[in-house]
């Protein structure tokens, strides 16, 4: 049986509004029904896009990692409709530096 597909994109940047390049981005389907699962790393630009997703709703987030050598916050962005011969633009995702942990802080 094949299974009709869609496309989503978007882009990462930090606060000041610059691209941010080479993060991994999760997309997990949500719910009952299809399972699937793909990732992508961002370009150049802070864009990715990821292809050939089988309709339905997904939830986008960025893989762990560091930025400039710090963490950062993994919030998701949930309930992202992919329709079947269509790309779905995400909004853009601020890439935000966690906050260092006062108890680890040696000052």
């Amino acid at each position: 049986m094949d299974v009709e597909t869609g496309a989503l994109s978007g882009a990462v940047s930090t606060a000041a509004g610059e691209p941010v390049a080479g993060v991994w981005v999760l997309v997990n389907a949500e719910g009952d029904g299809v399972q699937f699962a793909s990732q992508e790393r961002t370009d150049e630009a802070g864009g990715f896009r990821v292809a050939a997703l089988p309709a339905g709703r997904y939830r986008v987030r960025l893989a762990a990692g560091t930025w400039a050598g710090q963490p950062y916050l993994r919030e998701p962005i949930e309930g992202v409709i992919v329709r079947a011969g269509a790309e779905t633009r995400v909004p853009e995702i601020v890439l935000r530096l966690r906050e260092p942990d006062a108890q680890s802080d040696p000052r």
